[in-house]
């Protein structure tokens, strides 16, 4: 399916998607959306607001924290112009795309995936925007590999050629929270990137040594100069405060620029709301086109036909 909004030659597709429940922590920043959003200059990235099914109602609160998420993706560099942001609970044509995809789950259950009724909603978000990559998260592998089977259902039924849907690869491991265990907004051991310089290096200060060499290696980036940290550290010629204060340093002043940007994006809700606009225009413009030519498909078949092969 060729889309109308993206007109650079591109590697594939990318959807990505991201709940709204608060501000974004320096785990989400370095484990999945800088990542993805290098990914802009070859490939056609979209980036979903999960904020609720299409439909739901939008509080002040979640406005906030789409807000809250929105602005530090832009500080991030997720760019407005490049990618296309959509806020999931506007879109009407998932619901459109999911009552398309039902029969071909019903007729023939696709019995490898359990609960795929319950995976369709995101599974169909996939194909309304015809992806070819999405993260490899332990918690979206479901809903891919549905959507999977079903580009290949579609394909051998239809006599169409919707792309085949492969995995991201993106840092296998999660960054450690300031009590050593993997980084959650609902475990309270974040470092936000709200958070002031000074809050920052107070929780800096309280990681475990156990896991201060993950953050040397995702912060300290030029290879020499992690191998002269750890090998002093590990001789005892950094002591473990040392190590603590060169971390918290480095870290705000990576932090810095995006923190300001946050902060003007945050001030400007009007422009954030224009952001939202503009990409849910163009993320209708795709779905609907794909849409389109699904159902296109599926009508020039006889009805009575009811095997995949």
């Amino acid at each position: 399916m060729e889309s109308p909004i993206f007109d650079n030659p591109c590697l594939g597709r990318i959807v990505f998607s991201q709940r709204p429940i608060g501000p974004l922590h320096i785990g989400q920043l370095v484990g999945s959306l800088l990542p993805v959003t290098n990914f802009q200059e070859h490939y056609e990235t979209l980036f979903i607001i999960a904020d609720g099914a299409p439909g739901s109602a939008v509080d002040q609160q979640k406005k906030k924290n789409i807000h809250e998420l929105l602005a530090g993706w832009l500080a991030a560099g997720l760019s407005p112009n490049e990618s296309v942001i959509v806020q999931l609970s506007q879109l009407m044509e998932l619901d459109q795309m999911v009552k398309i995809l039902q029969p071909l789950v019903e007729d023939e259950p696709v019995s490898p995936l359990p609960g795929a009724s319950e995976t369709l909603p995101e599974s169909a978000l996939l194909l309304l925007f015809a992806a070819t990559h999405t993260p490899a998260y332990p918690s979206s592998r479901s809903a891919g590999d549905l959507a999977s089977i079903l580009v290949q259902r579609i394909n051998a039924r239809y006599n169409l050629n919707l792309p085949t849907i492969s995995w991201l690869p993106l840092p296998t491991s999660q960054l450690p929270g300031v009590d050593g265990q993997p980084m959650f907004t609902a475990r309270n051991n974040a470092i936000w990137l709200k958070d002031s310089e000074e809050e920052t290096q107070a929780k800096i200060n309280r990681l475990p040594k156990n896991v201060l060499q993950r953050y040397v290696e995702h912060f300290i980036h030029e290879p020499a100069e992690q191998t002269r940290v750890l090998t002093s550290f590990d001789r005892g010629d950094l002591s473990e405060e040392e190590l603590h204060k060169l971390l918290g340093e480095g870290i705000n002043e990576g932090l810095h620029s995006l923190r300001v940007k946050r902060a003007k994006w945050l001030a400007a809700p009007g422009e954030l709301d224009a952001v939202l606009a503009a990409g849910l225009r163009r993320g209708r413009t795709i779905a609907r086109q794909n849409i389109q030519e699904l159902r296109l498909a599926m009508e020039s078949i006889p009805a009575n036909r009811t095997s995949f092969s």
